[in-house]
């Protein structure tokens, strides 16, 4: 009994994944060409993404140089 549930469950995601193997496949081999206007929301947005993501980067590269430095500074003046 629960074989037979699994087996349809199973057939059942086949058949699903065969349908839509089967339209990617129809989508992507119609060819025509697309005109649209993207404007300028996209270019503002990926740039200010862009932006972003070099911050990112630059202030973990401050954040990983500073804590080990502060860390050092703090240390010599407890020292004195």
């Amino acid at each position: 009994m629960y074989l037979k549930k699994v087996l349809k469950k199973i057939t059942n995601v086949n058949l699903k994944m065969y349908k839509f193997f089967l339209f990617l496949v129809i989508f992507y081999s119609y060819n025509s060409y697309l005109y649209s206007y993207i404007g300028p929301g996209l270019a503002l947005g990926s740039a200010v993404i862009s932006i972003g993501l070099i911050l990112v980067f630059i202030f973990l590269i401050v954040a990983v140089i500073y804590y080990p430095i502060k860390k050092l500074i703090l240390k010599y003046k407890k020292k004195k």
